[in-house]
C-alpha cells in the first residue's frame, strides 16, 4: 500500500528527531488527546524545532514544535487556562513566587497512534532530553549504532534473527535497503564483538559483499586473515583441577592435578576437532570452506603468520567450584568428576 504524506513525514521525523521535551502528567496525554494547545514554562526557551513529547513515567506521545514564546503575567496565565490546562495548584507548586511566565503555543503536533515506551525516563527536574531511545515491542529496522553497542550479546543475536524474519516478510529482495542497512549495522556490531555470524541466505551474502568479505573465491588471500579477530574463546573449562585427598578431606601428602586434555588413541584428532569447531565461528564463508588444521609436533616447517596464542589462566579463588564425587562409575580413559577448578585454558585470537 502506498504511504501517505503523513506516514512519510512521520518516518522522516523518526530518523531526524532524537531530543525530547518532558512535561509532567497529565499534560503530555492532554496534548496527545487534543485537549491542550499551549505549554507554559518559567524560563524562556527555544521550542521552535521538533522534539519528542514525553512524560516522566517513560512514555512518549509524538513530535511537537511550538511558536515563539510570549511573556505572560498571572492574570494572562489565568485567562489562558483553557489552552494550557495548568491548574493554580500546579502553578504554585512548580513556580512559587513567579510573577511572569512564558507561554508557547503549539504550532504542530504529530501524534503516535499509541504512546510508546522509552528506555530511560527523564528526571523530575529535566526540561529537555538530549536523546530519546524507544523500547522495541516488535522489530524496528531504524536502529542506531549507539543502541546496538548498548545491547547485550543475547539481545544482539535476537535482533539478528528478527531482521532476517523482517526481510523475508517484506519479500526478501536485494533492493530492500531498510532491511539490508539494518542487517549491516547488526552484523558489524556482531563482528566487532567476535560473535558468530555465518552465511545462511541471500541477506547474509549481500552483507558479506558490502563488507568486502569473500565468500565464493577460489583462493584464500593474505588480507583475508586480517578479518580473523575477536575476543577469543575458552577451549577447556576447567583445564586443570585439583583432585585426590586434598580436595576430598581437606589435606593430603601430595597434590594431584587432573589435566583435562584428551589422551590415548585419536587424542590429537579429538582435540583438533574441538579447536576447529570453535575457530569456524570466527571465519567467513570462504574461509570455512577451505580451513585445514595442520598439527606440527616437530616445530614450524615453513613461513608462518601468528593468529592466536594458547595460555593458561588461573581461576580466581572466589570463582573456583568444588565439584562433589559423581555417582557415575569411573571408566578408563574418561575424566572423573571430583575436582576443584584451578585453571582454564584460553585460546586468544
Amino acid at each position: 500500500m502506498k504511504k501517505t504524506s503523513h506516514q512519510l513525514f512521520m518516518i522522516l521525523l523518526e530518523r531526524l528527531v532524537k531530543s525530547g521535551l518532558p512535561l509532567a502528567d497529565p499534560h503530555p496525554r492532554l496534548v496527545w488527546q487534543g485537549k491542550k494547545v499551549a505549554i507554559v514554562k518559567k524560563e524562556k526557551m527555544d521550542l521552535s524545532q521538533f522534539q519528542i513529547l514525553c512524560d516522566f513515567g517513560g512514555e512518549a506521545y509524538g513530535f511537537i514544535r511550538c511558536r515563539k514564546p510570549e511573556a505572560i503575567d498571572l492574570k494572562q496565565f489565568e485567562s489562558q487556562g483553557p489552552k494550557h490546562r495548568i491548574t493554580e495548584d500546579e502553578r504554585e507548586k512548580w513556580w512559587p513566587g513567579a510573577k511572569e511566565l512564558w507561554a508557547y503555543g503549539i504550532r504542530d503536533f504529530f501524534a503516535f497512534e499509541t504512546p510508546r515506551r522509552i528506555k530511560k525516563s527523564p528526571r523530575g527536574t529535566q526540561t529537555s532530553i538530549r536523546e530519546i531511545i524507544f523500547k522495541r515491542n516488535k522489530f524496528d529496522p531504524r536502529l542506531t549504532a549507539k543502541e546496538l553497542k548498548e545491547a547485550s550479546d543475547k539481545e544482539l543475536v535476537s535482533l539478528h534473527g528478527q531482521v532476517h524474519t523482517f526481510w523475508e516478510e517484506r519479500g526478501g529482495g536485494r533492493g530492500d535497503e531498510l532491511s539490508v542497512n539494518a542487517h549491516l549495522l547488526i552484523v558489524g556490531e556482531m563482528k566487532r564483538r567476535g560473535l558468530e555470524h555465518r552465511i545462511q541466505d541471500q541477506l547474509d551474502e549481500i552483507a558479506a559483499e558490502l563488507m568486502g568479505l569473500k565468500i565464493n573465491e577460489d583462493y584464500v588471500y593474505l588480507d583475508d586473515l586480517q578479518k580473523i579477530l575477536g575476543s577469543g574463546f575458552t577451549l577447556k573449562d576447567p583445564f586443570l583441577a585439583a583432585v585426590g585427598s586434598v580436595v576430598v578431606s581437606g589435606r593430603g601428602k601430595d597434590l594431584d592435578i587432573w589435566v583435562n586434555f584428551p589422551t590415548g588413541k585419536d587424542a590429537v584428532e579429538k582435540f583438533l576437532g574441538e579447536l576447529e569447531f570453535r575457530i569456524r565461528s570466527y571465519l567467513n564463508e570462504n574461509l570455512n570452506k577451505k580451513i585445514h588444521l595442520v598439527p606440527d609436533p616437530e616445530g614450524k616447517f615453513t613461513n608462518f603468520l601468528t593468529l592466536a596464542k594458547l595460555r593458561v589462566e588461573f581461576i580466581k579463588p572466589k570463582n573456583r567450584k568444588l565439584v562433589p564425587m559423581s555417582k557415575v562409575a569411573v571408566k578408563p580413559g574418561i575424566a572423573f568428576q571430583p575436582q576443584m577448578q584451578i585453571m582454564k585454558a584460553l585460546h586468544q585470537c
